[in-house]
């Protein structure tokens, strides 16, 4: 502000109301401050900022001052919380006034957003602005190459008999006036009483008094709890109904729009959380996660439940319900059909299908309700019992096999071919494809057997190799040949 006398006055760090433009969030419970020099931190949890929120408005008030422009605005105190928290701040260039570097290095250095790399005292802050009016340059700071650092002194009186106020001069009457605050909130303990709020302006030499005009502002309290639960839509929609109750037709029109604006955002924000579910729902569907996908619809936040996405969260749960009631038919229907075999005619390959299909019962019980899990869980002790019966079967036809196996050979060495056939066809412990196999290979050493007592006649008069010495067959006797080596006869 400007006196009468000329004198400049830094007056509001967000503690003051306009009383005619809502732009504060002074709610009991709430953050505590004016939204266009609120820190990120402040929005957040108020009760916890410390004196670094203080230094982050003494940033951007500096930087208003030097450019008249404010760094972050929007339509709402919400809309410009958001920016302070998510927008890098923009240079004095950005708004308009190109200030000097050393001045831009301080004011983004007071308005980081993160607070370890803001200024941590007062002592350090004041330091450097007052290096800075000076001409110098503050702690850390570096010249952009090609512009090396010139110190120079700050002369208003100069600039004025040039006709204005140097860029540098503006720089030096900001920072004084950000030091005075700084300095008044380290050493004042009991600020004096304010003057009563007057609204003046100057004509000649003649001050006049302003009646005092207040423009209520009927949203402003529901606006001030948005700022600092810009998420909790239901109940921001809550408070505008009530206030719809409570003003004049010609007061609606304005609520109502608010209303709609703030319905808008609430069914944008929970159509999107929507979508996002939707996709991590389907994955965890395909990988049969069905517990992990109901949780999902059923921790859809509750102040996302706008009436949009309701029904199809209900929709999914359905859905999700019914590929579990689709699953569970499938496996009763397969389950059957394992069931229906006897035990005795499974195969060892049917054993090994059977096997496979009751680990597939014992993963599908995960995820279902009470009642499908039951219905699994008996599906899965029918077909267990039927694997062990067989189990049990096979292990007595492993014995079995083991005293066939001895008789089969004997009979097949002494020749008995028509014995051992009648064995094989008799013993059940066999399984279908060995015994045909078996068969086939009795009568295939049958016919070898034949021929060779046709032929072995032949073989006398001929040299042979046994038991690795070449010799001359001499005769052959009861299929055996007979060969001499000096006076000795051997057969084989």
């Amino acid at each position: 502000m400007l006196s009468s006398d000329g004198m400049v006055k830094l007056a509001d760090l967000g503690l003051a109301k306009n009383i005619e433009e809502d732009t504060t969030i002074t709610q009991s419970g709430a953050g505590i401050g004016t939204p266009y020099y609120m820190a990120p931190e402040q929005a957040e949890d108020a009760a916890n900022v410390d004196h670094r929120a203080d230094i982050y408005a003494l940033g951007i008030s500096l930087l208003h001052m030097l450019t008249g422009t404010y760094p972050f605005d929007g339509e709402n105190p919400w809309e410009i919380v958001e920016k302070h928290k998510k927008r890098p701040l923009p240079s004095g260039a950005d708004l308009g006034q190109e200030l000097p570097a050393e001045v831009e290095f301080l004011i983004q250095k007071m308005a980081r957003k993160t607070l370890d790399q803001r200024y941590q005292d007062y002592d350090t802050l004041l330091s450097d602005l007052a290096e800075v009016k000076s001409g110098g340059k503050p702690k850390g700071f570096i010249a952009a190459p090609g512009q090396p650092l010139k110190r120079r002194r700050l002369d208003s009186t100069a600039a004025k008999r040039r006709g204005g106020l140097s860029a540098l001069t503006l720089v030096a009457a900001a920072s004084l006036g950000v030091i005075g605050v700084a300095t008044f909130m380290l050493v004042s303990e009991d600020p004096p009483e304010p003057a009563p709020l007057r609204r003046t302006t100057t004509v000649g030499r003649k001050s006049q008094t302003r009646p005092k005009v207040v423009k209520k502002n009927l949203t402003g309290d529901i606006e001030a709890y948005a700022a600092i639960n810009p998420h909790q839509y239901s109940e921001i929609i809550t408070q505008f109904d009530a206030l719809l109750k409570t003003v004049s037709s010609s007061q609606r029109a304005e609520v109502q729009a608010k209303r709609k604006a703030w319905g808008e955002l609430w069914r944008a924000a929970a159509e999107e959380e929507f979508r996002t579910r939707k996709q991590i729902s389907e994955n965890q569907l395909s990988a049969r996660s069905f517990t992990e996908a109901e949780e999902l619809w059923i921790g859809f936040p509750a102040n996302l439940r706008h009436h949009s996405v309701e029904a199809m969260i209900g929709s999914e749960v359905k859905r999700i319900e019914a590929l579990k009631d689709q699953i569970v038919a499938q496996l009763q229907s397969e389950a059957r059909g394992w069931t229906s075999l006897r035990t005795e005619s499974i195969t060892r390959e049917q054993l090994a299908s059977l096997q496979a299909f009751h680990r597939k019962l014992v993963r599908s019980a995960q995820g279902l309700n009470a009642e499908q899990t039951k219905i699994i869980e008996d599906l899965a002790a029918n077909i267990s019992a039927k694997i062990s019966a067989r189990e049990a079967v096979l292990e007595r036809l492993k014995i079995q096999e083991k005293d066939f196996w001895k008789r089969y050979v004997r009979q097949m060495r002494i020749g008995s071919f028509d014995a051992a056939r009648e064995f094989v066809r008799e013993t059940s412990a066999l399984d279908e494809p060995v015994r045909k196999r078996l068969l086939s290979d009795t009568d295939l050493v049958a016919g070898f057997k034949e021929k060779a007592e046709k032929n072995l006649p032949r073989l006398v008069g001929t040299w042979v190799r046994l038991r690795g010495t070449r010799v001359k067959v001499t005769s052959v006797k009861e299929d055996r040949l007979y060969a001499k080596q000096g006076e000795v006869e051997l057969g084989m």
